[in-house]
């Protein structure tokens, strides 16, 4: 476990919560109504000039094949990093420290400050969490 990944898992989570957003937006999008006007003239004699509405529906914010390429792309991406954060998890529990497992979640999951690790932990210091995580991080 690295202090880069660990940096990266609230930022994992939310990547896959908008990569979901994404997905449901796509066949939200699917189907759009579309107005315009355009002008004609009657199809007989006195030819008068007119202004006509013209409404439709469009489907095709995406061919089939690239919106199937793009949702593919998306749920590749959501799969690997989904895997990214259940190894976070998996190498967490193989921590045998308790408090450091306590650290690593409010420091990295719920982006604590320092002094709110302090403070949930009853430390005297803020230092105390802090030089705890760094001294596990420097010997795995």
């Amino acid at each position: 476990m690295t202090k880069e990944l660990l940096e990266q898992a609230d930022s994992l989570i939310e990547e896959i919560k908008d990569i979901e957003r994404r997905l449901k937006n796509i066949e939200k999008r699917e189907k759009t109504i579309l107005g315009d006007s355009v002008t004609g003239s009657e199809k007989e004699y006195p030819y008068i000039k007119r202004n006509f509405r013209v409404n439709g529906v469009s489907n095709k914010l995406f061919s089939s094949k690239a919106k199937r390429q793009y949702k593919k792309m998306l749920k590749s991406k959501k799969y690997k990093y989904e895997k990214m954060v259940k190894q976070i998890e998996y190498e967490l529990n193989y921590i045998d420290d308790s408090e450091i497992r306590r650290i690593i979640r409010y420091r990295y999951y719920d982006k604590l400050s320092w002094i709110q690790i302090q403070l949930e932990m009853k430390y005297n210091s803020e230092d105390t969490a802090r030089k705890q995580l760094e001294r596990f991080l420097e010997k795995n």
